[in-house]
């Protein structure tokens, strides 16, 4: 293998690079202009679509609710809920999206509750679909609420205060300086964006090195040189690796 040949291989790729206007765009533009807008665009819009998801009413289904009306009350009482009826359907209704979650009610629960018995109650809902996650949310939080009001009253029973359930509280205080802190944050993301740009950068030189020459019709050439397949392979990456330092290096 010829250093020379690699090296004349290089510098030839680079300099039609360069006179490329669609390769700057894609080493130079897309990475400075195009990255931020994405993670800014594609985070308000996340971040709008759990608003509107928290806005929209969810549909509920509560199974057995003549187990325990006081419970059903509490549930039924979340501004979010909108009750349904429809037991005999709710699996399909909720792989549907029709409704957002259902609850069931165990046998018993209040007579399982004041004999100091856990009773479990089960929750279904539609995996990784936002809204329905969300509705388990809002069910987690309304029954954890009524656990602790239930809770208190077993502690008012007793004659005993809430504070014994902690004894001792912690508080977190932050000792470094803001900027540090700032730095820390966007250093999380920093490894992302330079792999992001790395490709961007490779992507476009690395399709016009090896595709484009064939659409141009100068692979033939190319291949008829005194350079080896092994000389003309590394130019080449030596071409596309520096294409992706160049963007990362815009950073």
């Amino acid at each position: 293998m010829k250093l020379s040949n690699v090296r004349t291989i290089f510098f030839k790729e680079i300099k039609d690079m360069l006179r490329d206007r669609r390769t700057l765009v894609s080493m130079v533009v897309v990475p400075i202009l195009l990255f931020p807008v994405l993670i800014l665009g594609i985070g308000s819009m996340a971040f709008k679509l759990v608003k509107d998801v928290q806005k929209e009413k969810a549909k509920i289904v509560v199974l057995q609710a003549g187990n325990d009306p006081e419970l059903y009350q509490v549930i039924s009482k979340v501004e979010r809920f909108q009750m349904v009826d429809a037991a005999d359907r709710y699996r399909e209704l909720i792989s549907d999206k029709e409704i957002r979650a259902a609850i069931e009610i165990p046998k018993d629960f209040r007579s399982l509750l004041e004999s100091g018995q856990q009773p479990v109650i089960p929750i279904y809902y539609y995996e990784s679909e936002i809204k329905s996650e969300t509705a388990v949310k809002d069910l987690e939080k309304a029954l954890s609420d009524y656990r602790k009001e239930l809770v208190r009253k077993q502690l008012a029973t007793a004659s005993l205060e809430e504070k014994v359930l902690e004894p001792f509280k912690t508080r977190q205080q932050n000792v470094a300086a803001e900027e540090k802190v700032s730095g820390a944050r966007f250093g999380g993301f920093l490894p992302y964006i330079i792999i992001l740009m790395s490709l961007t950068g490779a992507m476009y030189p690395a399709i016009d090195l090896t595709a484009g020459e064939k659409e141009r019709g100068t692979i033939e050439t190319i291949l008829v040189s005194s350079a080896s397949r092994l000389e003309i392979v590394l130019g080449k990456f030596l071409t596309v690796l520096t294409a992706s330092a160049s963007t990362v290096s815009t950073l």
